[in-house]
């Protein structure tokens, strides 16, 4: 069954921005990923690169309603391009994620065949 990032986000937004506040590093994104696809070699090389990269230091476990066992990754921008572009274009990622106004920090979700980028902002972020 494949994940509802949208539900995901909006129901742990609270940990996703605690993380992040958290981060070793500024963190403007939060990469999201299912941490059992990725034991079983079921992610892209970009993002085995970036769990190597950031040895999932300060990752929190995440689950959702439906059994994933997901975990967030605080990181900067500059890693996340690095690590996912020595194996993809990250061209359109890059052009997507702005920072400034109100936005506090992006979840970047990486699922085995999708990715999803959603804001979340500083006012009422539980509205996300």
């Amino acid at each position: 069954m494949p994940i509802d990032w949208n539900k995901v986000v909006s129901t742990k937004v609270r940990e996703i921005v605690r993380a992040a506040q958290n981060a070793p590093q500024e963190a403007i994104v939060c990469a999201m990923l299912d941490i059992d696809a990725a034991r079983a070699g079921r992610v892209s090389p970009g993002v085995q690169q970036l769990i190597a990269d950031t040895q999932l230091v300060g990752a929190i476990p995440i689950s959702d309603v439906q059994g994933h066992r997901l975990v967030c990754i605080p990181v900067g921008l500059k890693t996340l391009i690095t690590a996912l572009g020595k194996y993809e274009d990250t061209a359109e990622l890059e052009k997507r994620i702005k920072t400034g106004g109100s936005l506090i920090l992006w979840a970047v979700c990486l699922g085995a065949e999708d990715r999803r980028l959603i804001d979340i902002h500083v006012h009422k972020p539980e509205h996300n």
